[in-house]
């Protein structure tokens, strides 16, 4: 007869290094809440900075967030919401207008139509 098989017990994961930082970037990507002014009070820091964690615009939010899902965590993040359609997109490119021209007939930045216009947003596919 031959002897039963013995497994080594699974020993528990060692810790995860992190800075404080790092941690409270873990706390904001877990918290399901979506209410930025919320967890921006809850966790002392402004609202653009939830939102810049919440929307991967941060290299510490994306290191964060691919460890967490690595790790089999939930992680909640936001998905940025699109103003402008394919179409309006397609047009600001074509314009050659004055951003601040565009801006008004879009009733936005200047700024935002230059990002469009050089592909920082609305990237194309």
């Amino acid at each position: 007869m031959s002897e039963p098989l013995k497994f080594k017990t699974a020993e528990p994961l060692a810790p995860i290094p992190m800075t404080a930082r790092d941690q409270q970037v873990w706390d904001i990507l877990a918290d399901p809440d979506d209410d930025a002014e919320a967890l921006a009070e809850k966790f002392g820091v402004t609202h653009q900075t939830i939102r810049n964690v919440k929307l991967g615009k941060t290299h510490a939010a994306q290191r964060i967030r691919d460890t967490m899902s690595r790790l089999g965590h939930d992680v909640y993040t936001w998905t940025p919401a699109r103003r402008f359609t394919d179409e309006e997109v397609a047009a600001i490119r074509e314009n050659t207008k004055a951003s601040h021209i565009i801006a008004k007939q879009y009733n936005c930045s200047p700024s935002t139509i230059r990002m469009i216009k050089s592909g920082q947003t609305y990237k194309e596919d």
